[in-house]
């Protein structure tokens, strides 16, 4: 396999897998990628997913590899309330929500952490374009999912000084959140205890 025409096929993509190759490149031996990760030509993340090393360059590389390596996911919890501004810790860890059992990977694109989520509950996701050079889009919950989805796993945000400690931007909170939709999607978790950490974010800041 010639590497150049390798490189044309898959480089706007810039992240691939195994499966992605043989399903252009039926005849395409493995070994070519132990071959180009010793020359440095591509770069192994984890269980048959690979890119070119200036992928890792691009904004937003980690959430798509987030998104693809450990799928069905989208991003979640608090890389998603930290890309809203709602609250304002930079995260260092690329936090997700999927249908698959609570895991976390180190990659040479980052570190990732998912939680398991029910799948009747793996809703209210929207898909973002990070570039108008590229058609990625990724998968990430819109801001009224990515509270529930937050407050739901984290249960012992129960109490209003626990509440207060995440540091909410308020002005975020109330100029961009829709009420209605974060109770039309609380219903859906039919979670009495949920929908009392709600009714307390939303007593503290409004």
């Amino acid at each position: 396999m010639n590497f150049i025409k390798f490189k044309e096929t898959f480089d706007k993509a810039g992240i691939f897998s195994i499966n992605n190759v043989k399903s252009i490149f039926p005849e395409f031996h493995n070994q070519y990628f132990c071959s180009w990760q010793d020359k440095k030509y591509i770069i192994k993340l984890r269980n048959g997913w690979y890119c070119f090393p200036e992928f890792l360059k691009l904004p937003y590389s980690a959430w798509q590899t987030a998104n693809l390596i450990y799928s069905p996911s989208y991003i979640s919890l608090e890389s998603a309330l930290s890309f809203y501004e709602l609250i304002p810790e930079g995260i260092f860890c690329v936090t997700s929500v999927s249908t698959n059992k609570t895991t976390e990977f180190e990659t040479k694109a980052g570190r990732f952490h998912y939680n398991a989520l029910k799948k009747d509950l793996f809703f209210g996701y929207t898909y973002y374009k990070y570039s108008d050079n590229t058609n990625t889009m990724i998968m990430i919950a819109e801001p009224e999912k990515a509270i529930l989805d937050f407050l739901y796993l984290k249960t012992w945000y129960n109490s209003p000084d626990k509440i207060k400690e995440l540091r909410f931007n308020e002005i975020e909170l109330i100029r961009n959140i829709e009420k209605n939709k974060v109770y039309t999607y609380l219903e859906k978790f039919d979670n009495k205890e949920l929908e009392k950490r709600i009714d307390l974010l939303f007593k503290n800041y409004s």
